[in-house]
């Protein structure tokens, strides 16, 4: 008995060692900044949202990023922008129409709409929405992650919620998907806190740029390398029926969930725009006529009806070809396109 009453005596007391390291790990780690406001990342926020520009950020967790911004905002922006890559390049002067109002760019590489349903679902849990809010429209959202579980989520969040937050984060401290995060987070992130720079100013700096409103800026490309890109590009398609997420692209699916996400946020006030960024017209022609990636008129077919039923202001075309003066050294491939296109097609809506 007594022999008993040792073993469990030493099993509780290392139970407890362990817990205790297992929070200490997680305080000090802190890949999501909740406690450690020194992590790179929560630096990087902060800076940003001081006015300050980041130069040379690469290779981190984007999404994270877009967390902990919004867990920082004071109050949230009067208009935000959501998407992918191909929607970092909206820039404030190009939507402000002259007024003053707060914007933030909150796309990510490669975004799905489970990731934009994860953005709104930050601000929900602060409390309250953006009063507009720009969305790009990639067609990929309509191949593959839907999102439906994401949506689920937001769909039963309770504003009361929001007073859950301290709570839930200390709860962080001994939560095993957390430490497990925070594990994979040490080897893979930790060193790239030296890789960048804070400047007050960007302007004629050729690297790679986040600024104050989340617009990202990349390094000049010159046109011969464009070309060399164009044409490996059309090599995939026409040889290899390869073209980044299009790939196996063959039905129209998640329009459901598409259409409960952006009922929802109407629902809540969100004025909705819709965006299309146009493919390079160097690329466009074959991806159109391709037997499966020509699913991209089906999507801009799609688009167009359920915007028009609902009273949605859209921006943009996946053809280029609808707006002469662009041309195919005006992107950095066959579907980023530079400034100036972003500038061209927001000076008019369909």
């Amino acid at each position: 008995m007594n022999m008993y009453k040792v073993l469990t005596f030493k099993f509780f007391l290392f139970s407890i060692i362990f817990i205790f390291l297992i929070a200490g790990f997680n305080y000090k780690i802190d890949y999501a900044g909740f406690f450690n406001q020194k992590l790179y990342l929560a630096n990087v926020a902060s800076e940003m949202i001081k006015g300050n520009s980041i130069l040379g950020l690469k290779n981190y967790d984007e999404k994270l990023l877009q967390k902990i911004i919004i867990r920082k905002f004071e109050k949230e922006p009067d208009m935000i922008v959501l998407g992918s890559s191909r929607s970092m390049l909206i820039k404030y002067e190009f939507i402000r129409d002259n007024q003053d109002i707060s914007y933030y760019n909150h796309a990510v590489s490669g975004a799905v709409l489970g990731d934009m349903i994860d953005i709104i679902k930050e601000y929900k849990v602060k409390g309250s929405l953006p009063k507009k809010i720009m969305i790009g429209i990639d067609p990929w959202i309509f191949n593959r992650v839907n999102g439906a579980e994401n949506l689920k989520s937001l769909l039963g969040l309770k504003s009361s919620e929001k007073q859950e937050i301290d709570l839930l984060k200390y709860k962080n401290l001994v939560n095993f998907e957390y430490t497990k995060e925070n594990i994979l987070f040490f080897y893979k992130n930790l060193n790239h806190q030296s890789e960048y720079s804070i400047v007050s100013n960007h302007q004629g700096m050729n690297d790679y740029v986040l600024d104050k409103f989340g617009t990202h800026y990349y390094p000049d490309i010159l046109d011969a390398e464009i070309e060399k890109i164009l044409n490996n590009e059309k090599k995939q398609i026409a040889v290899e029926d390869k073209y980044y997420e299009l790939l196996g692209f063959k039905t129209l699916s998640n329009t459901e969930t598409f259409e409960q996400f952006i009922h929802y946020l109407k629902e809540n006030g969100v004025d909705i725009v819709f965006f299309l960024h146009p493919y390079n017209p160097d690329i466009y022609p074959s991806l159109a006529r391709h037997n499966v990636f020509g699913i991209i008129l089906k999507v801009e077919d799609y688009i167009m009806e359920f915007a028009k039923k609902n009273s949605i202001e859209v921006f943009g075309s996946y053809n280029p070809h609808l707006y002469n003066e662009i041309k195919k050294y005006d992107y950095t491939d066959g579907q980023h396109g530079k400034e100036i296109v972003y500038k061209k097609v927001l000076e008019f809506k369909r």
